[in-house]
């Protein structure tokens, strides 16, 4: 009973099949149908619908398809259906649901209005549309891989909008967007099955902190409310979840390739870049001090982290005047001590006293999310230590 209540809290998606080489070599085509990933690794979650509990998409119908489609209601601006349109209330009104220790995805809109979307509540809704200061953008995540982030919804000048499904390549989430019914990894935002495969949605700034820190930065916020009537957003049916991952047991099948990676233990908490040339993970458990100095594609960067790994962002080291920070994490201010000129910077990257008062680091785009996904994405990915 306790598997079933834990994979109905999943994301849903549509359609794919396997075949010939294309011109791409990333990219195979069956039947005019591109995808990257094997189809018989793709899996639909049966929601005890299917005679088989693991469904590949290369045996699945179109019905099949559609009937795990948004069994996780998503947040959508424009869809009617099985979609909830976003709503906003202030701190006060989430304080009363909302811990000091609870995780949340802090974005600041280009306007400058700051939002806060918690994992409590994105654990029962997956992802949300939306549109803030005239952006849309696609804020996601994914409780099987501990994974968040913010995406611009517009791709190539189309405005894109996004579903859940109930399928998984790897024990990883995927969602659709409605336009194509391309399939794309929610870890990342690159489309995997669908004429959109290998298109690749942008990044937007953001961090993953506590409610506490992000409230103390910014008393203003508006949060993600939670949708009256629909679930009991107290329950955490993944909670121990990660401790399951570690002792190698996955909701779904996944590769003998990736269950004989001993690199990490699977639910390692970590932060990743990634460009073409090549990706690191930074396991934010072997964080010393608060923070990791390191130099990622001739960029010197830095990585904070604090809140037992709750809290994550990633900046160039240096800032506008070309100075380097030299960063020490002050457990007592909940803050960075640049050790150069005693400025201190806080986790959204400005500097809030000292000689160097009023810069900003600049944000560098990263991955946060467990080992094992990391792993799937990047079979070449090394670990820094």
């Amino acid at each position: 009973m306790k598997r079933v209540l834990l994979l109905c809290f999943v994301l849903m998606i549509s359609a794919v099949v396997f075949g010939q080489e294309s011109e791409d070599d990333n990219i195979t085509v069956t039947d005019g149908l591109q995808h990257r990933v094997p189809l018989e690794e793709v899996i639909i979650d049966d929601f005890s619908n299917f005679s088989d509990p693991y469904l590949p998409l290369s045996r699945a119908d179109r019905d099949d398809i559609l009937k795990a489609r948004n069994r996780l209601r998503p947040f959508c601006v424009e869809s009617a259906g099985r979609c909830f349109s976003p709503a906003y209330e202030g701190v006060e009104a989430a304080n009363q649901w909302l811990a000091a220790d609870n995780s949340v995805i802090g974005y600041v809109a280009e306007d400058g209005q700051p939002y806060a979307f918690p994992f409590r509540l994105l654990s029962f809704h997956g992802l949300i549309n939306d549109v803030l200061a005239e952006q849309p953008i696609l804020v996601v995540y994914c409780a099987y891989c501990n994974s968040a982030a913010v995406y611009s919804r517009t791709l190539n000048g189309e405005t894109l909008e996004f579903g859940n499904t109930s399928t998984f390549y790897q024990s990883l989430l995927t969602m659709f967007d409605r336009q194509s019914e391309s399939l794309w990894l929610m870890v990342n935002g690159q489309a995997i099955v669908g004429d959109r495969t290998g298109e690749q949605l942008e990044q937007l700034p953001a961090i993953i902190t506590t409610w506490e820190r992000w409230t103390s930065l910014h008393p203003e916020t508006q949060v993600l409310a939670r949708r009256e009537g629909y679930v009991d957003y107290s329950q955490d049916l993944f909670s121990d979840y990660r401790t399951r991952l570690n002792l190698n047991r996955f909701p779904f099948p996944v590769s003998e390739e990736l269950l004989e990676d001993e690199r990490l233990r699977f639910g390692e908490q970590v932060v990743v870049l990634s460009d073409e040339a090549m990706s690191v993970a930074y396991p934010l458990s072997a964080v010393t001090g608060g923070v990791i100095h390191d130099t990622f594609s001739d960029d010197s960067i830095v990585v904070l982290s604090a809140d037992e790994e709750k809290t994550a962002a990633t900046y160039y080291a240096e800032l506008e005047d070309g100075s380097t920070l030299d960063l020490e994490y002050e457990p007592e201010t909940g803050n960075w001590l640049d050790t150069n000129t005693q400025s201190l910077v806080n986790i959204n990257g400005q500097v809030i006293s000292g000689p160097l008062q009023g810069q900003t680091l600049t944000p560098y785009l990263s991955g946060y999310m467990y080992w094992f996904a990391a792993a799937v994405i990047y079979p070449d990915i090394r670990i820094h230590e």
